[in-house]
């Protein structure tokens, strides 16, 4: 049991974040306290944060680096999860790119039409049928993918004759 200095309740050691510094190794509010307490203060917290972040600058670069590294999984379930909940914004910001990086879009659509990737493949079959991307087969694709090369093979030749 310890005593948070700021509420002055006695709670769980469970209840306090680590502070290694410490002689008991805990920090002294506990853990709702913190919380209210960066709620309260969260501009002067803010401030304290990007000056510290400055002045670590590299610091804060490799932890971010190693996190990104050990959590790549959580963190693309977050974006996902992200970018389903936020389908608005996320395909206002992609048209805004595209409108302001015409040249590169341009660039790209056709590095995927030659590929012939599959999500090139099923964004064509999903624009001429009411099909979601997700919803189309593997086999499909497949086919798509053959009749697009039969068709751009018959294009040459009636070109070159």
């Amino acid at each position: 049991m310890k005593t948070c200095t700021k509420c002055k309740i006695q709670k769980e050691k469970e209840k306090f974040r680590i502070k290694k510094e410490s002689k008991d190794g805990l920090r002294p509010w506990c853990r709702e306290c913190e919380s209210q307490y960066r709620k309260d203060n969260r501009e002067k917290e803010n401030k304290r944060y990007a000056e510290w972040a400055k002045k670590n600058h590299e610091q804060v670069i490799t932890k971010s680096k190693e996190y990104r590294e050990n959590n790549k999984d959580k963190i693309n379930e977050l974006h996902k999860k992200w970018s389903k909940e936020n389908k608005d914004r996320v395909y206002e910001y992609r048209k805004k790119w595209r409108d302001n990086n015409i040249e590169k879009q341009k660039a790209i659509d056709k590095k995927a039409c030659e590929s012939m990737s599959d999500f090139y493949i099923s964004n064509m079959i999903v624009k001429y049928t009411n099909l979601n991307r997700t919803d189309i087969p593997k086999e499909i694709i497949e086919l798509k993918r053959i009749q697009l090369k039969i068709t751009r093979e018959i294009r040459k030749k009636n070109v070159n004759k």
